[in-house]
């Protein structure tokens, strides 16, 4: 009798191996369903939808070529499945390949439209700033799939970048009702009340995504602004801390020699500039009151300042970022201080000036400058456009240009990044000096604003800097400005020869000008 082989009878099928390795997959265990995938392929190389998933594998663990490539055979050998595409496009958009990503998204949707399809094609497009191609995908996303939470979420995302805020805050209020257990829905919600200007809604969403997720940083810090900007400042600088723990945040330093508001006597204590020039001109007023508790005060700041902070009471040493550090025995950050200190609005230290420019640079500037009769202001329409909140702070030179027609005003430019098509549009109407170019650091800036009778300005470092120097100086702000400002008052707690005018409608600076310029009229 002839023997039979059953060897092959105890060995699992690629289709019971397939559904183990995806109950794996499902469950996180991403090495697991590998071990799997590539079991099935040994024996069977052109398993389709093994091929596709240890892609889908390579792609969560960020190998997007090995993605691409193993969803790419799959597709080879089942070219009319429209989900390989659609996840050959999250692989390709991920590996920054964009264009490739839509083509795949476009294609699948030939194939088989989807909500699945037209939500990816909406990302990619978002990613892209095709803004108006990407709302119609993500409409059509909901049009098949009203309940998708993410595609109104990123259709609110979309309509908030494109400015039209109150149809973005009804998409983050269904993306939260479609997913009420979703933090980031929270989160996106708050968002949208802070530019709609809902403090108190903004805050009751950021706790609301807390709740939910205790470890959630951004919303801490975004609860934090929203208190700072209401004057709460006892819970403000307290949730402000995490700002430590958000992704695009540096990494704290020195955390072992942290100062925790203690005895200092006798001791030396390095002071970190952080975040922008303005919060280093806002904040450096602490150096004088950290300075009566300790021996010794270091201060470490952008080196564009240095010359321009070396007059500054309580420093005893002033280093550059990137310089080295003389010992020190405790550290603090310098937007750390107002909580170490118990800053609250009747306390915060606002003894101007405290920033004071060079003798020398203003004995220079006073034979440069000619000085006419009349006021002598300084102007600046425009900040740093790589902050992310520019395009709401700054405005273009043909909307401030009335200004410049001010009889009895002789004008200043101190936009040092001003365009001679900008310089000329000024110009035409009055009297416009441009210093810009001539400014050859902010010391140079210091020095010429102490030679002005008052310096008008929208949000940027230059307001900070005139106000630290006690300076008189007109603030123009957005409807939602920095939180420093706070809200619905036209002085500043911070600067007492600081007024602040404040647009009515998030975008109207004509009003803004309107009233400098009646205010300009009997200054």
């Amino acid at each position: 009798m002839a023997c039979v082989d059953s060897s092959n009878q105890s060995q699992p099928q690629p289709s019971q191996l397939l559904a183990v390795a995806v109950r794996h997959h499902r469950a996180g265990d991403l090495a697991a369903a590998e071990a799997l995938y590539r079991r099935i392929l040994r024996d069977t190389p052109a398993h389709i939808d093994s091929l596709h998933l240890l892609g889908l594998v390579a792609n969560q663990r960020g190998e997007h070529a090995i993605a691409i490539q193993l969803i790419g055979q799959a597709i080879a050998l089942k070219p009319d499945f429209a989900d390989f595409r659609t996840n050959l496009a999250a692989a390709l958009k991920a590996a920054g390949r964009l264009e490739d990503a839509q083509a795949e998204c476009r294609q699948a949707i030939s194939l088989t439209p989807s909500a699945k399809a037209y939500y990816a094609l909406g990302t990619i497009l978002q990613l892209q700033g095709r803004l108006s191609e990407a709302l119609d995908a993500y409409r059509l996303t909901l049009t098949l799939n009203p309940n998708h939470a993410e595609a109104h979420s990123n259709l609110g995302t979309a309509l908030q970048a494109s400015g039209r805020i109150d149809e973005a805050a009804r998409e983050y209020e269904w993306a939260v009702a479609a997913r009420p257990n979703s933090p980031p829905a929270h989160y996106n919600l708050g968002l949208i009340r802070q530019e709609q200007s809902r403090p108190r809604d903004a805050i009751a969403s950021y706790q609301q995504a807390i709740a939910l997720n205790p470890d959630y940083a951004d919303a801490h810090w975004n609860e934090a602004l929203q208190h700072l900007a209401l004057g709460e400042y006892d819970s403000g600088w307290t949730q402000y801390e995490w700002r430590w723990r958000r992704q695009d945040y540096p990494v704290q330093r020195f955390a072992e020699r942290s100062w925790d508001g203690g005895n200092l006597t006798g001791r030396t204590i390095l002071l970190s500039a952080e975040q922008g020039f303005g919060d280093t001109f806002q904040f450096i007023r602490y150096a004088a009151l950290v300075k009566r508790l300790a021996g010794t005060v270091i201060v470490e700041c952008q080196p564009a300042l240095k010359q321009a902070l070396a007059y500054t009471a309580g420093i005893d040493r002033l280093v550059g970022q990137g310089d080295p550090l003389p010992a020190f025995d405790r550290h603090a950050a310098m937007l750390s201080l107002p909580r170490l200190l118990g800053t609250d609005l009747q306390t915060i230290p606002a003894d101007t000036p405290y920033i004071r420019p060079d003798p020398l640079r203003v004995a220079v500037w006073r034979g440069r400058v000619k000085r006419g009769s009349g006021r002598n202001v300084g102007l600046v329409w425009r900040g740093n456009p790589d902050n992310s909140d520019d395009r709401k702070r700054s405005m273009d030179a043909g909307t401030v240009a009335r200004l410049c027609g001010l009889s009895g005003v002789n004008w200043f430019s101190l936009q040092i990044d001003a365009t001679p098509e900008e310089i000329e549009l000024l110009s035409r109407n009055g009297q416009l000096r441009d210093y810009g170019p001539a400014l050859s650091d902010w010391a140079d800036t210091a020095a010429l604003i102490a030679m002005l009778d008052l310096v008008v300005t929208v949000d940027t470092a230059v307001a900070h800097l005139a106000g630290a120097m006690g300076r008189p100086v007109w603030v123009m702000l957005s409807a939602i400005p920095h939180w420093s400002w706070l809200r619905d008052r036209s002085d500043s707690p911070w600067y007492p020869t600081a007024r602040l005018f404040r647009q009515k409608i998030l975008g109207d600076w004509q009003g803004v000008i309107d009233e400098v310029e009646l205010a300009a009229r009997s200054f």
